[in-house]
């Protein structure tokens, strides 16, 4: 049996971190990101493609349910002790 490859994390030099994934959606879904990513390149005046149009909403998605901003200390607190997992329960 093959082991499923995890994505890799990259972190960021401004503090952020960056994951590459595969995502399944409808076509409904990719127009609806095509349409948002039109709306930001009409609002910044650039070319804005389908990965700054799905990291914006996931950021607007944030702001929504009320998370602190990216970059604010402790925004994903750690999970309680019984949730903890050991070292190298990866």
């Amino acid at each position: 049996m093959s082991v499923p490859k995890l994505p890799s994390v990259l972190a960021l030099p401004e503090g952020d971190a960056e994951l590459h994934l595969v995502v399944r959606m409808t076509w409904q879904d990719l127009a609806a990101l095509g349409q948002h990513a039109g709306r930001i390149a009409a609002r910044t005046g650039r070319p804005v493609g389908l990965q700054e149009a799905a990291t914006d909403l996931l950021r607007l998605s944030s702001a929504v349910l009320g998370e602190p901003s990216r970059h604010a200390i402790g925004r994903f607190p750690a999970p309680p002790a019984e949730g903890r997992r050991r070292g190298g329960d990866i």
